[in-house]
């Protein structure tokens, strides 16, 4: 499914391109072994909803966060390793998405503010990806 990704991603530039292969890898490794309630690879879901997304020609940074919006809640990876490898933007987002121990925002209607409130990229974008998580 990462080739349909690339594939529908080919609007973006090359070293963003790179950047998507990376993030890809990243989810990948991250939720190796997991699995729906229905059996499928759970890996299927963000890339579902990155796709969603690359059908909008939504930016590379929105890209990379719906890939990694699951990574904190659901396995052992933490909102430094998201930056070391991202930066301090996707990490503020992917905290933003994630519900747990890990975030410091309770409700979702605080969620949706922060993320509507702090970008200078696209709402739009943004705004499909907070309704898809929420």
């Amino acid at each position: 499914m990462s080739e349909v990704l690339l594939q529908k991603a080919n609007y973006l530039q090359f070293n963003e391109l790179k950047l998507l292969k990376k993030a890809i890898y990243f989810a990948e490794q991250a939720h190796d072994g997991q699995y729906r309630q229905t059996g499928e690879p759970y890996i299927i879901h963000p890339f579902a909803i990155t796709e969603i997304l690359l059908n909008y020609k939504a930016d590379i940074t929105t890209l990379i966060a719906a890939l990694l919006h699951d990574v904190v809640e659901d396995t052992e990876y933490s909102l430094e390793e998201i930056e070391s490898h991202f930066g301090a933007t996707i990490r503020y987002i992917v905290n933003g998405l994630t519900k747990g121990k890990n975030n410091k925002i309770k409700t979702k209607y605080y969620t949706k503010q922060l993320i509507l409130k702090n970008y200078y990229y696209p709402l739009n974008m943004i705004y499909v990806l907070a309704l898809l998580k929420l």
